[in-house]
């Protein structure tokens, strides 16, 4: 019996990272279910129970460290990571303190062959 796929939850309000992103990680093997907001990704989270998130952290109505807190508080034992077009040094210590597995930049999630996706998933 094969071992089933790892499911990552991925988060963002782009749909060209959405779109290219989930392509990437679904041909390195992975199950990807994809949400737009905040709100969506609640749902989903709670629906598919995920092995890791990929949260953006600018969303419109709730950020991503809002909603990954929330995650956190219904499942503490699934990692999060927060990714962002934008490195602010703030966010990521707020991140971290709140239990944020990671804070990239989407540059950096690109370019690193998902290094910290391999770590977590």
């Amino acid at each position: 019996m094969a071992a089933s796929k790892k499911k990552i939850l991925l988060v963002d309000d782009e749909t060209d990272f959405l779109w290219l992103t989930t392509r990437m990680l679904e041909e390195a093997g992975y199950h990807v279910f994809e949400a737009r907001n905040g709100e969506e990704a609640l749902t989903r989270f709670l629906k598919d129970i995920p092995d890791l998130v990929l949260m953006d952290y600018r969303m419109p109505g709730k950020n991503g460290l809002e909603t990954s807190l929330q995650m956190k508080q219904l499942h503490p034992e699934i990692p999060i990571v927060i990714t962002t077009g934008y490195a602010e040094i703030r966010v990521a210590v707020n991140a971290m303190k709140a239990g944020i597995y990671d804070y990239v930049t989407k540059r950096v999630l690109k370019q690193s062959e998902h290094k910290t996706i391999k770590t977590v998933a």
